[in-house]
């Protein structure tokens, strides 16, 4: 509310129960609480404590607070000038006109940074825009509307028996691609598992060779020339034989979904590669993945169907996605947060059925 209507609930005799110790006086219209006001949050970083009061200094002084609060209920009472001032931005007087003193209960709906009148001027000129780097939260006259995290709409989970996370590494790793919200962080953490599978191949090598030193020296040298992209496909072949149908069976999955099928053809046709077995323009793609992935539509336009060629296809989407989250350049195709439903109905799928046969004991 702004101060007009504060000064309009205290002429009706409103109870706003605060500390009458707290002096509210009008800054540019709004209320500013011991020469506090608050500014809304759109987004505020999980690492800080759900109701803390995390001051903010320039390295001299301490000039504002960040209110972490969403989600609090307000103690009247006993709040802070810092909780008071976060209230009275939220709050809405026509609703307390309405219904009355009831509606001094209130939990948070957002966070808030509270700054000192002397320093709001130079804190929306210097500071404001910054945020997001040097303190983890977001205002909302930056950001409008929240980003929020894609939500499965599974109506069934699927298991995947006699999987072994070998190590401490293996299952930390694993552990964190939980907590992720995200399908991109999440995405980029289930392929850091691929690539410790990568490290627990050449260390079960070696242990293999026990004092062989000549036999170990070959082997990291062998593993040693390869690239990147090198090593995802022997990762990746590693999790099916031969003529088994797997790769079919994935890639059938990845292009079932037609409304995906032209951004999947300008990040892996238009922004192609050289690990990219398949050397066609978008339209032929386009025409070749029509009906998802079949056999011999695939071999009519130039995209051949051997083991060879649809393991590293598989290698090559699950890397485009990769890079294409990890790196922000020039030149390379980028996901953001509006590719999560994307990321998370063909990617994800993609990467979990090659980790559940990877990790499978």
């Amino acid at each position: 509310m702004n101060f007009a209507e504060f000064s309009q609930l205290l002429e009706d005799d409103f109870d706003f129960g605060f500390d009458p110790s707290l002096t509210i006086s009008d800054f540019q219209g709004k209320c500013a609480v011991n020469d506090l006001v608050a500014l809304r949050l759109t987004s505020v970083s999980p690492k800080y404590a759900p109701g803390d009061v995390v001051p903010i200094s320039d390295g001299i002084r301490v000039f504002a607070d960040l209110v972490n609060c969403e989600g609090q209920e307000f103690g009247y009472g006993m709040a802070s000038a810092q909780f008071v001032a976060s209230y009275l931005e939220e709050a809405s007087a026509q609703v307390m006109q309405v219904d009355g003193d009831a509606k001094r209960d209130q939990v948070f709906s957002h966070s808030y940074l509270v700054v000192n009148i002397a320093d709001f001027a130079d804190y929306l000129t210097r500071y404001r825009e910054g945020s997001a780097i040097w303190g983890s939260f977001v205002h909302s006259d930056e950001q409008p509307n929240r980003i929020v995290a894609h939500l499965s709409n599974s109506a069934l989970i699927i298991a995947k028996p006699n999987l072994s996370l070998s190590n401490s590494i293996v299952k930390d790793t694993a552990f964190r691609a939980v907590v992720y919200a995200s399908p991109l962080e999440r995405f980029l953490k289930l392929y850091h598992l691929l690539e410790i599978d990568f490290d627990v191949q050449i260390v079960s090598a070696i242990n293999a060779l026990g004092t062989d030193l000549k036999g170990i020296g070959k082997l990291l040298k062998s593993f040693g020339n390869d690239k990147e992209f090198e090593r995802l496909l022997k990762i990746v072949r590693k999790a099916s034989p031969v003529n088994s149908g797997f790769f079919e069976d994935i890639l059938r999955a990845a292009f079932s979904k037609f409304q995906y099928h032209p951004q999947l053809a300008e990040m892996l046709i238009e922004y192609t590669k050289e690990s990219n077995p398949y050397k066609l323009e978008s339209a032929r793609f386009l025409t070749a993945v029509a009906a998802g992935y079949d056999a011999a539509t695939w071999s009519g336009n130039g995209m051949g169907t051997s083991y060879d060629n649809l393991s590293k296809f598989v290698a090559y989407i699950i890397y485009r996605f990769r890079c294409s989250i990890a790196h922000v350049k020039i030149g390379e195709y980028l996901l953001t947060t509006d590719d999560e439903t994307f990321i998370y109905e063909v990617a994800e799928p993609m990467i979990v059925t090659i980790l559940s046969e990877v990790y499978k004991r």
